[in-house]
């Protein structure tokens, strides 16, 4: 479901009593850690998580960045505009990367550059004017200025010149995202204008020395929302992981303030707390104060010999491509041959307005990927973006190093939006290997490539029928369910069949 925003300018705060849930067992390989171990163990947990396409984040904003009295209803920490989510585009708001881009070169190499943690809806003209500086404190010149932030001129600013500073509402929550990207991205190779981070890859403490003192005061001044919180469980529900530094806002101090010389202890942790409800005890993490009365059945298993997406090892769009249009028959003329960090080569493409084009009305076209990291034996799924022309004109042929090719069907043509199609590959003869992808007779456009490792589906999981007291039961989003629920759960930390 994709969905954009339409615009009605008014001051609004969203507001709900929605109480969200805390996971404490998550962070068991942290506990007794201090200082950099710390660090690292909370960037190891957080880092695993599912990563998106560029052009995908409009589809997860709907669910993460809904209001809580109003789902359809955007929440912008960068303006007091209304926003709401309808299938009419507009450019009234953006994807706002609170840690700029350009930080790290731009592009999708790191995760962080779709990360729901660091990727969030803004209104237009606030992400204008915030550009590539850093979070700190205007003390000079004022060069723009709204109910919720404001840039301008600071003495400390690492360099930059310029700060963007949130208003006292959100100023911990920017705090809290600079503690999830200094800690989950460490290793990240930080450009020299990377005003608040080390330049180079520097896993501690990554955040340079003026910024620290203005996140730590932040973090404590403006403990997490309860919109943050609930925030938190959504993104853990699209993309699999949490922010340490919402479920634990202490932790900054373990890391990088006054208590980096004491180890963390887990037990004693105090998690975070929504309307007087502490959640994330440690035998019992989850608290959900009102289970379903009659859910839906969870899914069936599939065949044995299912293989299923493990870690994304590829993901590139073409939003690079500004120039041509992938909606009409002339806006795609401009051919391109601009091999880069992900593509290596083409064959007859064309600009094609954030796509490319491959082949022309007489000729097919092709592109190849980098080699990407997989070992021989093992399996591949790659999802591809792709519509055809004003009719379908063949098929899509996807090839590895060493295997023949395999053909997709699609049906979705250039009035269209584009369709996801998957293709798998089983036992791949050689290790690091190639991807190309070919039109079969002439044109069509593709918008994005994603290729990830792939694992057998899990197997032989466990039907039962009865339930006993003592049996802790959580639904496949992490909600905690009664006993009398049906399907796939996981139940005494095991995937079950409950009937």
């Amino acid at each position: 479901m994709n969905k954009f925003f339409s615009l009605i300018i008014a001051g609004v705060l969203c507001t709900s009593n929605v109480l969200a849930q805390s996971f404490k067992t998550y962070y068991n390989d942290a506990d007794g850690l201090k200082k950099e171990q710390l660090k690292h163990t909370l960037g190891k947990l957080m880092n695993k998580h599912t990563v998106f396409s560029y052009s995908s984040l409009w589809d997860h904003y709907p669910y993460t960045d809904g209001c809580l009295d109003n789902e359809n209803q955007v929440f912008d920490m960068y303006s007091t505009g209304e926003f709401f989510f309808s299938k009419s585009p507009t450019t009234m708001m953006n994807k706002e990367h609170v840690v700029p881009q350009s930080w790290w070169g731009k592009g999708a190499k790191y995760g962080i550059y779709t990360d729901l943690f660091n990727v969030y809806p803004s209104e237009q003209r606030a992400n204008s004017a915030k550009s590539n500086y850093p979070v700190g404190i205007v003390d000079g010149q004022v060069s723009f200025k709204n109910e919720r932030c404001k840039v301008g001129t600071s003495k400390n600013s690492g360099g930059a010149g310029k700060v963007f500073e949130p208003c006292d509402e959100f100023k911990g929550d920017f705090a809290r995202i600079y503690f999830y990207d200094a800690t989950t991205y460490a290793n990240v190779n930080w450009e020299s204008n990377a005003a608040a981070f080390h330049k180079g890859v520097n896993a501690y403490p990554t955040l340079e020395d003026w910024i620290i003192p203005i996140l730590l005061e932040w973090n404590r001044m403006d403990p997490p929302s309860e919109w943050e919180k609930v925030r938190n469980e959504r993104v853990l529900a699209e993309q699999g992981n949490r922010n340490a530094f919402i479920d634990f806002p202490q932790l900054a101090e373990y890391i990088w303030g006054d208590s980096i010389d004491y180890t963390w202890n887990l037990a004693e942790a105090v998690p975070y707390s929504i309307n007087g409800t502490t959640s994330g005890n440690i035998d019992d993490p989850f608290i959900d104060p009102t289970p379903d009365p009659d859910p839906e059945p969870g899914p069936t298993p599939g065949p044995v010999d299912e293989i299923e997406k493990k870690d994304i090892i590829f993901d590139y769009d073409f939003s690079d491509i500004t120039e041509g249009k992938n909606t009409t028959s002339g806006g795609a003329n401009t051919p391109w041959n601009e091999a880069n960090d992900f593509i290596v080569s083409m064959n007859t493409c064309y600009k094609a307005g954030g796509a490319v084009k491959l082949g022309t009305g007489s000729k097919s076209g092709s592109i190849t990927t980098v080699p990407v990291n997989a070992e021989a034996g093992s399996a591949l799924i790659i999802d591809i973006e792709v519509k055809g022309w004003s009719k379908v004109e063949g098929k899509l042929l996807v090839s590895i190093d060493g295997a023949e090719a395999k053909a997709i069907e699609y049906s979705a043509t250039m009035n269209d939006a584009f369709e996801v199609c998957t293709v798998t590959f089983t036992d791949i003869p050689k290790a690091n290997p190639s991807v190309t992808i070919a039109t079969s007779d002439k044109r069509a456009f593709v918008n994005a490539i994603r290729i990830y490792d792939a694992v057998p589906s899990i197997t032989g999981i466990e039907t039962i029928k009865t339930v006993n007291d003592s049996d802790i039961i959580y639904n496949l989003r992490g909600q905690k369910v009664n006993d009398d629920y049906k399907g796939i759960v996981i139940m005494n930390g095991k995937k079950t069949i409950l009937e």
